[in-house]
């Protein structure tokens, strides 16, 4: 019943975490909660395995290491990852609000932490392929096999069960990992866009403000009807220029530069850039 639980602990923090790496998904209040979530779970997986981890380090403290000193070391690096996650994180969310100069080291910073955290824990299960694969062979009513099998064959039976075990994770482990890594360059293309976007606003801008200028500079208009109608037209574009008033100039697409990014119109841009 431990191992199971283990288990289950295991297989929900593992994903949840491929999960978070889909923002497109997911959107921003979600991926923070859900990052919430994982430390959570990530914590509640140290405690599970405490006397595991005071064991080996008290071998490697005699200097006694092996096997389980190489997984102490791969955990160790896990473990400093999701403290680096945590706190880039935090810095950035949307909880704490602040004002970084910085912000894209930040973000830099939380996006590799994260994806070399996912190769490294696909590595850990890898290792422990064995242990994760008979835990729900276990749940599975087990057959009656006929015949008799000598000590040969039944060493060459699990081996080839072996063989096939990790072939099946390590296909379902590579398409994890992949499908994570997609979700990044998806969310880095998305911003590349939007910070290509940007220049066209500000032009947009300088155009508008070059047209209230030009407008407030027209002279009095005659009394022939073309004149008229092109002061008129000039007019309703100031009046419509002075009454657009935008909260951020950015225009950023999701998701964004700003952690501030919200879209409940959904129609692709950020509500702060638009007219209110």
């Amino acid at each position: 019943m431990k191992n199971k639980i283990f288990w289950v602990v295991d297989a929900v923090l593992f994903l949840g975490f491929l999960a978070s790496f889909q923002l497109e998904w997911t959107g921003l209040v979600a991926h923070e909660w859900l990052g919430a979530a994982i430390i959570l779970l990530a914590l509640a997986h140290l405690l599970l395995h405490w006397s595991w981890v005071t064991a080996v380090a008290g071998r490697l403290m005699r200097a006694r290491t092996g096997r389980s000193g190489a997984y102490f070391f791969l955990d160790s690096i896990i473990l400093v990852g999701f403290l680096i996650i945590s706190i880039s994180g935090l810095v950035m969310s949307s909880w704490l609000n602040l004002t970084l100069s910085n912000y894209d080291a930040w973000r830099q910073l939380h996006i590799i932490t994260s994806a070399g955290t996912l190769i490294l824990i696909a590595a850990k299960i890898i290792a422990h392929r064995r242990w994760v694969v008979s835990i729900p062979r276990k749940w599975r009513p087990q057959r009656a096999v006929a015949g008799h099998f000598g000590p040969v064959n039944q060493r060459r039976n699990r081996l080839a069960q072996e063989r096939r075990d990790f072939l099946k994770l390590s296909g379902v482990l590579g398409a994890s990992v992949m499908l994570g890594m997609l979700g990044v360059v998806r969310a880095e293309r998305r911003l590349l866009a939007s910070t290509d976007e940007e220049p066209n606003v500000q032009t947009l801008s300088d155009a508008g403000d070059q047209q209230a200028f030009a407008a407030t500079a027209t002279p009095e208009p005659t009394s022939t009807a073309g004149p008229t109608a092109a002061v008129n037209e000039s007019a309703a574009l100031v009046s419509d220029e002075t009454d657009c008033t935008v909260r951020c100039h950015h225009g950023c697409s999701y998701p964004g530069q700003c952690r501030k990014y919200v879209d409940a119109n959904a129609n692709g841009r950020c509500d702060l850039g638009e007219c209110l």
